[in-house]
């Protein structure tokens, strides 16, 4: 699981719908795209604002119900592309094409690491997704 909610509060699910063709995993983080829902990668432009809390595969045209949380306010224990260090913490980064926190490069816009859980290798941090992209 890429993502997983550690503090949430009740009222944060919502049911949406994924893609046709597209598959998402339990911990996935999500972006919009014409009203449905696939895994955010490095090519999105817009704030990540759900996480899937199931695995689906879009498989009518009308869309298929995943079970989601909503972002805002909850933290998440994340994996990232690679090992972690403490001066990432306070670090915002972007996704990978895994849709993974790409802790390679020194500056983003989708998530902030606030705390490394466990040693480098474990490459696991927590954190928030932001509530707002530069474009």
């Amino acid at each position: 699981m890429l993502f997983t909610p550690l503090q949430k509060d009740s009222g944060k699910t919502k049911e949406l719908f994924v893609t046709f063709g597209s598959t998402v995993t339990k911990g996935d983080p999500l972006a919009f795209s014409s009203g449905y829902v696939a895994l955010a990668t490095n090519s999105e432009v817009t704030a990540v604002r759900f996480v899937a809390l199931e695995t689906d595969t879009g498989t009518v045209t009308g869309g298929t119900d995943v079970l989601s949380i909503d972002v805002r306010g909850v933290e998440f224990q994340a994996t990232t592309q690679e090992e972690t260090a403490q001066d990432q913490i306070g670090t915002v980064c972007n996704l990978n094409a895994s849709g993974e926190v790409d802790n390679e490069w020194t500056t983003g816009n989708i998530f902030c690491i606030t705390e490394i859980v466990g040693v480098a290798a474990d490459k696991t941090v927590r954190g928030y997704f932001l509530d707002r992209v530069n474009a």
